[in-house]
């Protein structure tokens, strides 16, 4: 064989894509022909369809070194500068091409190429229309002039475009999937899922319509359908990039952040240098509370695209959210603070400064409606557990304190009606106590000890028992409020009252945090005046019951032994001691003392009922 039939040959398994094959027939031409610049140039696209493209430039360059008037090797030269990324190096090679042969299309179309990637796209218009004109049946061409006219935003233009290449091609796929695109661009997504519909008929691994149709799914909201449609896509091309990103904005639209967050991963696994999908990386890490690492997405995008605004907006917010977060912990710990020593109203200003950083805290809702509640307030205090719950569905401890509040209201308001009555005058509901004389606070005393002698358990305990007894005299009766504040009135001495008033003060609110449930709270309020004053039996009665309602029932019974041992006609404690011993299921002991009581008060309804079910229980149990 001689250097024709080699060339011939390797012309002819370039066309059956046997490139490598093609190589080697190639270079049998060279063996026998050094300088032909048609072999060189053979050589150069079969080695470029085998992705080695240094080797292929090379082989081009020997071309043009053996003819510089061989217009072919020059567009070759310029599609590997487009690879490369050299798109200015690529313009002047097709220019080069195109001054050497005015009428070679695919030179014109090169150049159409190269302007597209600059971002050149009216340059790129014009060498697509005077490829066109050369070519006026190419119905690629148009396509991809319609594509450049998108890019500028003319989209009649391309729409005419696109219809002119499916009127020389009506089975042309591109062109229906090209139109669309611009459909959607237009809003007009159900007219592009026709579109899209017929694309694929013509050609079912059609990517791009699998991925347009699942972003018109997208836009009109049918998230699920499609997330169909892009797992097609995917089935296709595992690895393309742009359909993993619009998958994850689908999957973020949904709330649903950590599959957006993997769609993302993918997408960025395949194609790192795409700002787009780290922008929405970005957003997904933010909508998770992730915003350190979503700024470095955002920075991660500005790198590669200084000018990509969605991005650098995104970042600015984030840091705007950051600082916001910053201040709303700093301002919820205070909250904490002032709330742990008892300090409501700054705790309550706090949690609000913290709520207007971050409104999404349900826990700082949840302590500010305790803290309002804390002050009586118990309106806006259920206003804020409200928007605890809202907030988080899942808040439980929330949705206990809006019960709590609103049986602890309408406690607090029989309570003072009951007063309102005793005194004949209005009393404050903000602070339904202090204003209240000593003259008066008796007055009320002796009412409630009335109300005691004829056995009146609604007036002392709020309510009637029952087979679940548990001892109400915690409850705001202002028969017990009242009786302890009595009670230290007469045992101490003016030179006392100083310690009195803090001592009280922490009692008061112990009982305070027993009535609104907030039984550990209590416990330590209570702890802190008996540090003042060890012995203080009302006290140490309420300290029991909150322990007992917590759990500690042994501790509990420890403090009413010691409380009975010093006052052993104490009735509330005696009442509060058979409630523990329940717990223990010890019913013989409780006949005891309900025995106590009666010795005590014969007429003590509360101790004869309590009698009667112990008696009842211990016959069950034997």
């Amino acid at each position: 064989m001689d250097a024709d039939d080699y060339q011939q040959e390797g012309e002819t398994l370039y066309s059956l894509g046997r490139y490598q094959e093609a190589v080697d027939a190639f270079n049998q031409v060279l063996l026998l022909e050094p300088n032909s610049a048609q072999a060189w140039y053979g050589k150069g696209l079969a080695l470029q369809n085998l992705n080695k493209f240094q080797e292929a430039f090379d082989s081009y360059e020997q071309a043009l070194s053996n003819d510089s008037e061989f217009a072919a090797p020059w567009i070759g030269k310029g599609m590997v500068f487009l690879i490369f990324g050299k798109y200015g190096d690529g313009v002047d090679a097709f220019d080069k091409a195109i001054s050497l042969d005015p009428e070679d299309v695919t030179a014109w179309n090169g150049r159409a190429v190269a302007f597209n990637l600059l971002g050149k796209f009216p340059e790129a218009i014009n060498a697509y229309n005077q490829a066109i004109t050369l070519a006026p049946d190419n119905a690629s061409l148009w396509n991809k002039k319609a594509e450049t006219m998108e890019s500028l935003g003319i989209l009649q233009d391309a729409l005419d475009s696109y219809n002119k290449a499916l009127s020389l091609d009506p089975c042309n796929a591109a062109a229906y999937h090209g139109i669309g695109h611009v459909l959607c661009e237009l809003s007009r997504y159900d007219d592009a899922l026709a579109i899209y519909e017929k694309a694929l008929s013509i050609d079912p691994n059609d990517i791009q319509s699998w991925d347009g149709q699942g972003i018109a799914f997208h836009m009109l909201g049918k998230f699920d359908e499609a997330i169909e449609a892009f797992d097609h896509a995917l089935t296709i091309d595992s690895d393309n990039s742009g359909v993993w990103c619009h998958k994850g904005s689908t999957f973020y639209e949904l709330g649903k952040n950590q599959q957006a967050l993997n769609a993302y991963d993918r997408a960025l696994s395949i194609d790192q240098n795409n700002p787009s999908i780290w922008n929405n990386k970005g957003a997904a890490l933010e909508k998770i509370g992730i915003t350190q690492e979503a700024l470095l997405c955002y920075d991660r995008a500005l790198s590669i695209d200084p000018n990509y605004t969605l991005a650098r907006n995104n970042r600015e917010i984030a840091l705007e959210n950051l600082n916001k977060n910053r201040d709303a912990f700093s301002w919820y710990q205070k909250g904490k603070d002032y709330y742990s020593s008892g300090d409501f109203k700054n705790a309550e200003l706090a949690f609000e400064k913290s709520l207007s950083a971050n409104p999404e805290n349900s826990d700082a809702w949840h302590l500010r409606g305790k803290s309002l509640v804390l002050q009586l307030n118990f309106e806006e205090g259920m206003k804020s557990f409200e928007n605890a719950v809202k907030t988080d569905p899942n808040n439980k401890e929330a949705k206990k304190s809006l019960i709590s509040a609103s049986d602890s209201r309408d406690r607090l308001n029989r309570s003072i009606e009951l007063v309102e009555q005793v005194l004949d005058k209005p009393v404050s509901k903000k602070d339904p106590a202090s204003a209240l004389s000593l003259d008066e606070k008796r007055r009320i005393m002796l009412n409630c000890l009335e109300s005691i002698g004829t056995g009146s358990v609604e007036n002392c305990y709020g309510e009637e028992l029952d087979d679940s007894y548990q001892s109400k005299t915690v409850e705001w009766d202002y028969s017990i409020l009242l009786r302890s504040s009595l009670d230290q009135e007469k045992s101490h001495s003016d030179g006392d009252l100083k310690n009195i008033s803090d001592a009280q003060t922490s009692f008061d609110n112990g009982l305070t945090y027993e009535i609104l449930g907030y039984h550990r709270e209590a416990i330590q309020s209570i702890n802190n005046g008996l540090k003042l004053f060890s012995n203080d039996e009302n006290a140490l009665n309420n300290k029991a019951v909150a322990l007992g309602k917590i759990g500690d029932i042994s501790e509990a019974k420890t403090i009413l032994d010691k409380v009975i041992s010093i006052h052993p006609t104490k009735i509330e404690c005696l009442l509060n001691y058979c409630w523990i011993l329940n717990q223990y299921k010890k019913y013989d002991e409780i006949q005891i003392v309900c025995d106590q009581i009666l010795n005590f008060e014969p007429d003590n309804e509360n101790a004869k009922k309590i009698k009667r079910i112990s008696r009842k229980n211990a016959s069950i149990k034997q």
